[in-house]
């Protein structure tokens, strides 16, 4: 409940909802929160953490960003395969690339 998520945030020292992009709930039952751009929190570290570039062929550019990467980088990445052709492109919290083409 919206109590529990307050919490969290305390916990982490985020205590101004409006510095905050977004959550996210991992696996373990911990939270990742990701500040906005112009937060005056200092930022942490998204080492660590995985990013998705491209789902169902469609690109995140604020993935891209907050990953210090570029659009350039991708397309570097993908070997020359169309974008519309990829069902996901990312990174897991390890850095480690990972390619999943659409079935035809």
């Amino acid at each position: 409940n919206f109590d529990d998520l307050m919490e969290m945030l305390r916990m982490q020292g985020n205590t101004d909802i409006g510095e905050i992009e977004y959550g996210i709930l991992e696996t373990s039952g911990n939270l990742s929160i990701i500040l906005k751009e112009n937060s005056v929190i200092e930022k942490k570290s998204y080492k660590g953490l995985p990013f998705m570039f491209i789902c169902d062929g469609d690109v995140s550019e604020k993935a891209l960003s907050l990953y210090n990467k570029n659009f350039d980088w991708l397309k570097k990445r993908l070997n020359g395969t169309d974008i519309s052709d990829v069902l996901y492109a990312g990174v897991d919290e390890n850095g480690k690339f990972y390619l999943q083409m659409r079935e035809k």
